[in-house]
This record gives C-alpha cells, structure tokens and sequence, in this order.
C-alpha cells in the first residue's frame, strides 16, 4: 500500500486539499492519507459514503465517474477508477478545473497500482469434479483506461443521447419556422454544428436537456407553440423567471428546454439580442466560446470545448463568418471588471489544459490563440467602472450565481420532474 500512499501525499499536496483515501467499490479502504484529527472512523465512513453513492447511481443505470458532495465548509471529490473510488477531502471553494489538472497523473498511477490489488483480492475458483472437463479459465480484464481526448477517432458519431437531441432540435427548428418563431439553437446541439471538424473533442450530451434562445417579443407564444410539440410549461419557474428565461418539460420522454429570451445569464450576462437579428439557426462560435468562459467553475468538458473551438476558427478583430470575434470578448472584458476575472483565468486554464492534453499541432495552435486572446485584452484600456470595481478585487463576489430550472428538483409543485 506504501505506493498509493505516495501517491495519495502528491494529492494533498494540491492546493485547497485538505486529505484523501482510496477505497474499493464494497467500500473497504485501501489506503489513506487524512489529517491526524481523522481517525479510522471518519475514514470508514468517507469510504461506505462514496461506495454507496455510485452504487445507488449505478442502480439507476447510470455510470457516473465523478461526484461532488458539500458538507458545511468543505466538500468531498469522489472519483470512480475502474477498481476503486478516490475520495479528495478539500475546502468548498477549491479550483475544480485546477484540480482536475493537478491529479492526472496520480490518478493514472493509482489506477494502475489498484489493479494488481482487485486481482489478489479475486477468490480463487473451485476446483473441478474429477469427472468434469476442466473448465477454461476466464482472461482476467485489463484496466479501463480512457483515451485521451486526442486519440479518439475522427468522425465520431454522436452518442445515443445527442442523436436524440439533434433530430429534436430539427423537430422544433422546423416547426418553429412554420410558426414564424425564431428559435436559436445553443447547448447541446449548436457545438455539434459549429466544430464539424473536432467533434472528436467535444462533450457529448449526459442530460436530457437542451437550450434555446429567442426573442422576448415572442415569448407569448411559446407556451402554446411548445404545448403543441408535446410540452409542458414549469409554472412555477416561468413564473419566477420568465422575464429572461422559460422552462418545459416532456415528462413522457424526460425532455427539458431552457428558452433564454434576449439575453443568456448564468455567472455573468451576456446580450445575445444581436443573433436574434440575424436569424442563424444555431449560436456563433464567438458567443459559444464566451458562454464557456464565462463559467466560474469551468469542467474538463468546457476546457475541451474550448479547444475545439479554438482548434477550428481563427480569431478575428471584427464579427467576421466562421471565426470568434476577438473585439467583441475584449470589449466585454474592458468594460466589465467581473468579466476579465473569469475570462482570463479560463484563458490560463486553456492554456494549461493544452499543455497536457492536446498533441502538438493542436496545442500549439490553442495556446497562440489563448495568448493573442489574453494579451489584447490586458493590453486594451479599461474602462473607469473597471478601475473602480477592480480596486474591490475578490473581497466582493463578481459573479452571479447561476438560476437553473433543476434547481426545484423534489418539489412537485416547482418543477416538472
């Protein structure tokens, strides 16, 4: 076990970690390195909480890798290896994406040591009658490794869920059309679009969920036009919202659409008015690539996002086809203090994603542009509303916090589902 304690140290080592531990899939700890005030208890119990976590998703037919559980000021980290569970004890307000990054290569060494453990922890087999034929015995499996983003082969087609979504997004285009609707394709469907040649490297869809934008001057019509396509509206929720955004559901399929009506906020507001005039059937790749680095709390999948968008269209200094509008980024992070914070930490975070992940053709073009991105807009004067929220700094939030219709879940008479 002294290897994955090694291992285990190199984790905590990661700011914000506070300890980790290793269990197999029955909940048993393999190894652990927790602070002296964790004794073999609240080891024990860490362990049988993860266990029963993925077991009770897995119950539902659902292979989760990663879980995030908060508790008071901290939170716990679990990671479902293919032979065992990492647990990561780490403060509440941690860097995901930083952390993500951070333990790469400990996880692939503590995959890699976990497999000769599940193997000597197998039952040997029961000897054979005499007057049976000796059975062959079954090929023990080699670990799951999942392939790097850039290994995966070109003209990958879209998972089962994501081919649902796109013949419904067509569905609803064409309908909308015949009801002189305008409604604009985003989330999931709109990168599928955009990055044809690097959708080996996009996220692919896990919820059954899509959104949309359209014009508030038409969202009196909505409610009847999603109706008719078999809907039904979340009362409470447009209630609530429906100035900015709406919420339906259909409960036979377990479908839900998020309708963004002028603008798209969730950390920080985004006027999307200008796409409403043009009238493409799907969001350009400039607001695709800042609705993923407005997130605070960007993933592994945004990042990789990110890249393919980086990848497949060049920056540009005004709204041009096909390419990310670099004026218009840098305008929003100019003006806006909260903006540049976030954009140009997911920038660093890109560029370190880059490094690790992607070969080097990919990489070195993901970085130049980064870079180009991030040194126009420090080198770009800011205006005096930044000088003056920037004098705040972090002391203040600088971000929103996200409104999501999932967020009444249990609450029959808040949601739908």
């Amino acid at each position: 076990m002294e290897p994955l304690e090694t291992t285990l140290k190199e984790i905590n080592h990661v700011l914000g970690v506070t300890g980790s531990l290793i269990c197999l899939g029955d909940g048993t700890v393999s190894a652990q390195a927790l602070p002296a005030q964790f004794d073999a208890s609240h080891a024990d119990m860490m362990a049988r909480l993860a266990s029963q976590t993925f077991q009770a998703l897995d119950s539902f037919g659902q292979r989760i890798t990663e879980a995030d559980l908060m508790y008071g000021q901290g939170r716990l980290i679990l990671k479902n290896l293919p032979h065992g569970i990492l647990v990561i004890l780490c403060a509440r307000n941690i860097n995901i994406p930083l952390l993500n990054l951070s333990t790469t290569n400990a996880i692939k060494k503590i995959t890699v040591e976990l497999e000769p453990a599940r193997i000597a922890a197998t039952p040997p087999p029961v000897a054979p009658s005499p007057v049976q034929p000796t059975p062959v015995a079954p090929a023990t499996p080699a670990p799951v490794m999942l392939a790097p983003v850039t290994e995966q082969p070109d003209g990958i087609a879209p998972n089962p869920l994501l081919g649902e979504l796109l013949a419904e997004a067509q569905r609803l285009a064409e309908a909308s059309r015949t009801n002189q609707i305008t409604l604009i394709a985003m989330d999931p469907v709109a990168p599928w679009i955009r990055c044809a040649e690097t959708r080996r490297m996009l996220t692919q869809p896990q919820k059954r969920n899509m959104d949309f934008l359209c014009a508030s001057s038409q969202a009196n019509q909505l409610g009847t036009f999603f109706e008719q396509m078999g809907y039904q509206p979340n009362q409470r929720f447009n209630s609530m919202h429906g100035s900015e955004r709406l919420h339906f559901g259909n409960p036979l399929r377990a479908l839900s659409i998020n309708i963004f009506l002028d603008v798209f906020e969730m950390y920080h507001r985004l006027d999307m008015k200008p796409l409403l005039a043009q009238k493409g059937s799907t969001i350009s790749e400039t607001m695709l690539t800042l609705i993923r680095l407005q997130n605070v709390e960007a993933t592994m999948g945004d990042l990789g996002d990110l890249a393919a968008l980086f990848i497949e269209h060049d920056l540009s200094r005004t709204p041009e086809k096909d390419k990310i509008d670099s004026s218009l980024i840098t305008q929003l992070c100019t003006e806006d203090w909260g903006w540049y914070k976030t954009v140009t930490k997911n920038l660093d975070l890109l560029i370190a994603y880059a490094e690790q992940k992607l070969v080097q053709i990919h990489r070195d073009r993901v970085i130049d542009q980064a870079r180009r991105l991030r040194s126009g807009i420090q080198v770009t004067p800011k205006s005096l509303r930044w000088q003056t929220r920037a004098s705040l700094g972090e002391t203040i939030r600088w971000y929103a916090t996200p409104i999501r219709a999932d967020t009444f879940v249990g609450r029959p008479d808040m949601s739908l589902y």
